[in-house]
């Protein structure tokens, strides 16, 4: 097989494609054993994943969750340091043995914007109390 490839200029900057060579067997393989060794799901709401898991030696928990900030990990009960897997997802280290995991989000700035909004609110009332009274002096 050939494959022949024109160098060309977009926006700027060259393209350089990189190809790879893939064994679909072990690929396969490995979807396989992952799909048959994963958390087992016991809750699942809009802000929370729970399940149970067996790791063996040596792996680890990977999620397709996006590795980004407002979650926090723990592994029967404990805090467990949330590390990043393939440069973009969320996994965990366990120890080997069977793990309760729980996922936990919170937005982000959710409690400093409530707050915020909170002394906002209040800082309105009395702004609104001060010219009724002015006003009716």
């Amino acid at each position: 097989m050939k494959i022949k490839l024109k160098k060309e200029i977009s926006k700027g900057s060259l393209l350089n494609p990189e190809l790879y060579l893939l064994n679909k067997q072990a690929l396969n393989k490995t979807i396989s054993y992952a799909q048959n060794n994963r958390l087992k799901l016991s809750k699942w709401t809009n802000n929370q994943i729970e399940g149970i898991v067996n790791i063996k030696q040596g792996q680890s928990l990977i999620t397709t969750i996006p590795y980004t900030s407002g979650w926090k990990a723990f592994s029967d009960g404990k805090p467990v340091k949330i590390v990043k897997a393939l440069n973009r997802f969320i996994a965990l280290d366990l120890p080997k043995g069977k793990h309760k995991v729980t996922l936990k989000h919170t937005m982000p700035g959710l409690k400093l914007g409530i707050i915020v909004s909170f002394i906002g609110l209040i800082a309105l009332v009395f702004e609104y109390l001060i010219i009724k009274k002015s006003l009716f002096k």
